[in-house]
């Protein structure tokens, strides 16, 4: 493994991570210190049956709104299992293009966000992703992610793993190893690295079989910047209504599914609640490094859309109880596209009345 002997004098003075986000009064109203974090696809979606509208298209990055602060990049990952993780940037809107200009092409498109004041983070894994790596594969991972950043000026990496990948061979400890390398090497050039993960809920729960996730959590406590947990495509996973919530929204319920349509409002309060107040075995974290994570519209998930008012009615009621949530995260942008930015408009009309 690694070891960065020069970060010995940083450490000593006690100084503060660079560009670390400073967020003293946690109000979900500032817009400088809460984020909108969305996915683009380096790649053309499927169509599905199950959809009712025009599958996602790739579009440029350039394409991306401003509103959009954070536009994490889907995917670093590997071709088939035993590869390292890798990106190439596929460029669909120019096929004649040669992939080296492609990839010049899409360096100058990173640019061009840095310019407009967005940060660019780089996804690792995806749904279907092959993500298998061994504990022999700790310094050639933090070779590639150092390659892939100064290459297109990336700000960070994403985790996003699902299914088998999660806990597949020894990503759990050389994942975590290899970002804490990185982050720290780039704090000594003066760099700062946001480190970010998308865990599916239930991953997050301290007494499931599959809480998997909190590896990456305890892994990485004091270098993640944020949690953006997926609030959909659990079916009929949900929250235990505690008590004193029952009562105070009025809820007959038990037992609230992220799939049931007419309280998608309470359960995105009480998920959001729970995971901040560390409450119905959920692993706790805090207010400001929690960001809601939500699909753009109807076609972009099996289940767990939003409709209007649902974020407002969910934050005033976070509000209420002086939870700040640190913003907003979307799957995805290309989706929010096809339906003219509804969810965009959706965060900025409701997230920040």
């Amino acid at each position: 493994m690694k070891t960065l002997l020069s970060l010995t004098g940083v450490f000593a003075l006690g100084a503060a991570p660079i560009g670390t986000l400073v967020n003293n009064t946690n109000n979900i109203n500032e817009t400088e210190n809460s984020v909108l974090v969305g996915y683009w696809h380096n790649f053309d979606n499927a169509q599905s049956a199950q959809w009712t509208q025009e599958f996602a298209k790739y579009i440029d990055l350039t394409d991306v709104p401003t509103d959009y602060s954070f536009v994490n990049v889907s995917f670093m990952r590997s071709e088939q299992i035993g590869v390292l993780p890798d990106f190439t940037p596929l460029v669909a809107t120019h096929p004649e293009m040669t992939q080296e200009q492609k990839n010049a092409f899409f360096a100058s498109e990173v640019d061009v966000l840095h310019s407009r004041g967005q940060k660019v983070i780089l996804s690792l894994g995806g749904a279907d992703a092959h993500v298998d790596l061994k504990t022999a594969d700790t310094d050639a991972f933090i070779d590639k992610i150092i390659e892939l950043t100064n290459k297109y000026d990336f700000d960070g990496l994403d985790i996003d793993l699902e299914q088998t990948a999660i806990n597949a061979s020894d990503n759990e400890t050389v994942i975590p190893e290899a970002l804490k390398y990185v982050k720290d090497y780039y704090q000594a050039q003066g760099k700062y690295f946001y480190i970010t993960m998308a865990p599916e809920f239930p991953y997050l729960k301290t007494n499931a079989a599959n809480a998997d996730y909190i590896t990456y959590l305890e892994s990485l406590e004091g270098y993640y910047d944020w949690i953006n947990p997926q609030f959909y495509n659990q079916a009929g996973d949900g929250v235990n209504v505690q008590e004193e919530d029952r009562a105070e929204l009025n809820l007959n319920l038990y037992w609230l599914p992220q799939n049931n349509v007419e309280y998608k409002a309470e359960f995105l309060y009480l998920i959001s609640k729970y995971i901040v107040e560390g409450k119905d075995n959920f692993y706790q974290i805090d207010a400001n490094k929690l960001v809601m994570g939500l699909p753009s519209n109807i076609d972009a998930a099996n289940n767990g859309q939003v409709q209007t008012g649902d974020i407002a009615k969910a934050t005033n009621y976070l509000k209420a109880k002086n939870i700040f949530i640190k913003g907003l995260m979307t799957w995805s942008v290309n989706w929010d596209k096809n339906v003219n930015y509804w969810f965009r408009d959706i965060y900025l009309n409701e997230f920040y009345q």
